[in-house]
């Protein structure tokens, strides 16, 4: 972080403000996609991007393209596993700070969207930011920066899009 510039400083600063900003607008967007009472996993659609971002799934799958390249003596294959377990671990350890830093409150535990206990450590108050949603951009970003297309990345960020809507949906 020492050797960022004042761009770099400005777009955090900008995605910090967004962050907020649309913080205010969590009851609404709730109310709006979200439906109680919902699992994980509901044999539906949204059980797709739930899926896509599970941690250990994505872990596995890293470690598959790295162990692939590995057998095909493809190097630039196996870098894109390494990165891909690289970009969701580093993702892991900046979620779980985070999450037990502010300690926001799960949508299920009825204690609205602006209760946060700082450092908490239970699971009941650990919603912000999803873990779900985090690894599914790790994947996403490696897999369409690697293969660079225009197609790639329009298809890699939507469903990482949709796993952080299905988060939501998923209360």
């Amino acid at each position: 972080p020492f050797r960022k510039g004042g761009v770099d400083w400005l777009a955090v600063g900008g995605v910090a403000a967004a962050t907020a900003g649309a913080a205010l607008f969590d009851e609404k967007i709730r109310e709006k996609i979200g439906v109680p009472g919902r699992e994980d996993y509901n044999r539906d659609v949204w059980d797709i991007p739930t899926f896509y971002g599970d941690g250990v799934g994505v872990l596995a799958a890293g470690a598959g393209i790295y162990l692939a390249g590995l057998a095909l003596g493809e190097d630039e294959v196996r870098t894109t596993g390494r990165l891909v377990v690289q970009g969701l671990l580093s993702g892991a350890i900046a979620t779980y700070s985070i999450r037990v830093i502010n300690g926001r409150s799960r949508p299920f535990t009825g204690d609205g969207s602006g209760r946060f206990g700082w450092f908490e450590t239970s699971h009941a108050h650990q919603s912000f930011p999803s873990g779900h949603a985090t690894a599914a951009f790790a994947l996403s970003t490696v897999l369409a920066e690697r293969i660079g297309t225009v197609w790639s990345r329009i298809g890699f960020y939507s469903l990482a899009t949709w796993t952080a809507v299905s988060r939501v949906r998923n209360d």
